[in-house]
């Protein structure tokens, strides 16, 4: 009977669903770093190491907008146009000396969120399916990187406000706390607070109830729209750090 229960938790473990895929990408990752060390033995370098880890940590925020967003039943294609939006917004006000970092980084917080908030009222409230609404918001935080400085690059963001842009580029992507380079480290808090949103509040239960059955959610008391709603404002606001990251 001791015996059963010491394999209990493996097992439940493993037969937990999307395991399996789990298991099967980290070999494959395994695989294929063990491969890259063998063909090039600086692939471990420390330099190396930091650096792979800086341009993985956008990807990992990106993860996190996603996977909030999916565990509702839901999609966001408009993610990555959100991305570029943020980064064009935010280079162009501080670029073209109409504002400083901060003020520059609250109106993209802002342009962002809005979005957000739009993604979860069409799909929760409106009833439109979650494809076809991000896909029309989207085309439309496409538009608005595409306007924001007529469809051309941004000069440097150094023009106007070198300190504070310098600071800027210090604290999102060139600057290093205990040897990891900044970018890293945003992600990694980023992902402790949002786990811990996800796996200790009651919003976190709200949103796996919604995507488990969103009926027996509603009819539980908990707010589907709303619950919807912040989901895609997390995945807005991850779509922000990204572009500030990318700016």
């Amino acid at each position: 009977m001791n015996q059963t229960k010491k394999k209990n938790p493996l097992k439940r473990l493993l037969s937990m669903r999307g395991m399996g895929q789990v298991v099967t990408v980290t070999i494959g990752l395994i695989v294929l770093l063990v491969a890259f060390a063998l063909i090039n033995p600086n692939f471990w370098s420390p330099t190396n190491r930091t650096n792979l880890l800086r341009q993985i940590a956008p990807i990992l925020i990106i993860g996190i907008a996603q996977s909030y967003v999916l565990i509702t039943g839901n999609i966001d294609l408009s993610i990555g146009s959100v991305v570029g939006m943020s980064t064009m917004v935010a280079a162009t006000l501080m670029s073209k000396g109409i504002m400083s970092p901060i003020p520059a980084l609250l109106v993209t917080l802002l342009c962002c969120l809005l979005i957000g908030v739009l993604n979860g009222l069409l799909v929760a409230k409106f009833k439109l399916p979650p494809f076809i609404a991000t896909l029309g918001t989207m085309t439309v935080a496409r538009g608005i990187a595409q306007l924001v400085n007529g469809n051309y690059n941004t000069d440097s963001i150094m023009k106007f406000y070198p300190e504070a842009a310098q600071t800027f580029k210090n604290v999102f992507y060139y600057g290093k706390t205990l040897g990891l380079y900044n970018g890293i480290w945003i992600a990694i808090i980023l992902w402790i607070v949002f786990n811990f949103l996800l796996s200790k509040t009651r919003t976190g239960r709200y949103i796996y109830a919604t995507g488990s059955n969103i009926d027996a959610a509603r009819l539980s008391g908990v707010n589907v729209v709303s619950t919807t709603v912040i989901a895609y404002v997390v995945s807005a606001f991850c779509s922000f750090v990204v572009g500030i990251i990318t700016c």
